[in-house]
């Protein structure tokens, strides 16, 4: 996290003290809303007890208030505002939170192209353009997602946490206590049971996505291709050549699953753009009209799936099959 932290510009590092501040302001007034209820069911059950409450009493009379019937509506639209109050300065939380969480990452993100792009020209031309693209995206929404977006809300929980203990304390330390330690040993056995259930479920589903396999025709040519060694003669099973056989009578070409796309041909220099990531411009009489995802081969060998968009071809995923070995 300070390595993180020190990847962040000034300004991002203002917001999140900003955002501090107003997670004080939320708790406040969470703390202030939770205050209220109190007194808005007494003035309901029990209107004299609480007219004849000195503090109360002193408000009375400076708003001009005889009786305790009079003290109920101005109660419920205290109440009132403190709740709407509390909701909309912690929905502003929400979207401040979630605002910088998604702004630092986006600042991340360019960093992390900058360097990439400023790289020598043989580490562009050694790997694939989509692949790295693919690579930095998933990088920085795992630290918006699974870092800053997780952390700024348990910082926020923490805070209310233990400013909301702080105020029953005060209040009343033996009520508190009782109320912490009741409430921490019922999370903690929630969080038992939930921790043993998950366990199991997760073992019964990593068992059951496993089971499907066994006995599958493509397995079981799989495991023909193997090489199944002697231990002391070290030579080679007799069906291994069987089971390759029965293996590729198994695949399908990949453009199979591409039936319902549009095609293109293109030259070696556009399919050489092509897997580097880059865009070619579609013309000719057999470029093909309108826009949609569309697959692009070179010499009847898959080079791309893309998307056609204002004449150019824009590559989603390439296939550099030459390298394959």
């Amino acid at each position: 996290m300070v390595r993180l932290w020190h990847h962040l510009s000034r300004s991002r590092k203002r917001q999140f003290a900003l955002l501090l501040g107003l997670m004080l302001v939320s708790t406040l007034s969470e703390v202030v809303s939770l205050g209220a209820v109190l007194p808005f069911l007494g003035i309901l059950t029990a209107p004299d007890r609480v007219f004849n409450h000195p503090l109360v009493a002193d408000m009375a009379r400076a708003w001009g208030l005889t009786s305790a019937d009079q003290l109920v509506l101005p109660f419920t639209v205290a109440f009132a505002t403190a709740a709407l109050a509390a909701g909309a300065i912690r929905m502003l939380l929400l979207w401040a939170s979630t605002r910088v969480a998604f702004a630092s990452g986006a600042d991340l993100g360019f960093e992390v192209y900058r360097r990439t792009l400023y790289q020598p020209y043989h580490v562009h031309a050694a790997r694939n353009s989509s692949e790295v693209i693919s690579g930095i995206t998933k990088k920085v929404d795992g630290v918006v997602f699974y870092v800053l977006v997780p952390l700024l809300t348990l910082l926020s929980s923490s805070v209310l946490l233990v400013a909301i203990t702080l105020v029953l304390i005060a209040i009343d330390p033996l009520v508190a206590l009782v109320a912490a330690v009741g409430f921490g040993v019922s999370y903690g056995l929630i969080a038992l049971v939930s921790r043993r259930r998950l366990r199991r479920s997760s073992q019964r589903i990593a068992h059951e996505q496993r089971s499907p396999l066994i006995g599958h025709p493509a397995a079981v040519a799989f495991a023909q291709t193997q090489d199944i060694v002697h231990p002391a003669q070290g030579t080679r099973a007799v069906g291994s050549a069987q089971g390759e056989d029965a293996l590729h009578a198994l695949l399908r070409p990949v453009e199979a699953a591409l039936q319902d796309l549009a095609t293109i041909s293109v030259g070696q220099n556009d399919a050489a753009r092509l897997l580097r990531g880059q865009a070619v411009l579609i013309r000719g009489r057999d470029a093909p009209i309108g826009t949609g995802p569309t697959y692009a081969t070179c010499k009847g060998q898959l080079i791309a799936v893309g998307q056609i968009d204002k004449g150019e071809l824009r590559p989603l995923r390439v296939f550099n099959f030459s390298n394959a070995s």
